[in-house]
């Protein structure tokens, strides 16, 4: 895979991976969900260019029954073109920890090669030891109910070692027992919406609020 990342040591790399369920009860939000990605990516470009010292990179995997599917992977948003609804065909059932477990995993990997290409090929010895910027937001509308490859306790040791490596997880869930679901995973920060355009939309734009706050923070800490 051909990287984009060869940048000054001063530049900052932020990953912004978004997992979408594309189950088959997602077709009543289908449309505010394409329009919440859209507008989530404007938003990160606008960030890339508030903090000229970050660059921010977007991977996208949406899930259902007939697998997990990477449509966006480590891509500059400067190269991003609007997800659309032949991108997006809600279908099947939820295999959630498959989806997170295949989407975090894949990024783990591709982080660390980048980081140890950039540190000589060293890779640390303890997990607080890496530097990672990584936002991590998951949407569904259901619990998991498909899974063959991840188990929950596996998907929630990965959440808690990622976390331990700074990656902040964001889990947005509609007409299910979303707190539940949350804390089954390991995630805290918690976006309960309604299934209406202006719920799922009003959730994206709340988890806009949080990566703008993440940026300022990241930049506040490049200051001191």
């Amino acid at each position: 895979m051909t990287t984009e990342h060869h940048l000054p040591r001063a530049a900052r790399v932020v990953h912004n991976l978004i997992i979408l369920d594309e189950s088959g009860s997602m077709e009543s939000i289908k449309d505010a969900t394409i329009s919440g990605f859209n507008e989530l990516v404007q938003s990160i470009r606008a960030i890339e260019k508030c903090y000229s010292s970050q660059r921010h990179y977007v991977s996208l995997y949406t899930f259902n029954s007939l697998g997990v599917k990477q449509k966006i992977f480590a891509k500059s948003t400067k190269t991003l073109k609007k997800l659309t609804e032949t991108d997006f065909q809600p279908n099947a059932m939820t295999p959630l920890y498959d989806a997170v477990g295949t989407a975090v995993n894949d990024l783990r990997r591709y982080v660390e090669k980048e980081n140890a290409r950039e540190n000589g090929g060293r890779f640390p010895e303890f997990e607080d030891e890496y530097d990672e910027n990584v936002l991590v937001t998951i949407f569904t509308d259901g619990e998991e109910n498909d899974s063959t490859e991840y188990t929950k306790p596996a998907v929630r040791s990965l959440v808690d070692r990622m976390t331990l490596r700074g990656w902040q997880f964001t889990y947005i869930g509609t007409n299910h027992d979303v707190h539940a679901a949350a804390a089954d995973l390991g995630v805290d920060n918690i976006l309960k919406c309604v299934a209406s355009y202006s719920g799922v939309t009003g959730a994206f734009d709340k988890d806009k609020a949080d990566k703008m706050r993440f940026a300022a923070s990241l930049e506040n800490d490049k200051d001191r």
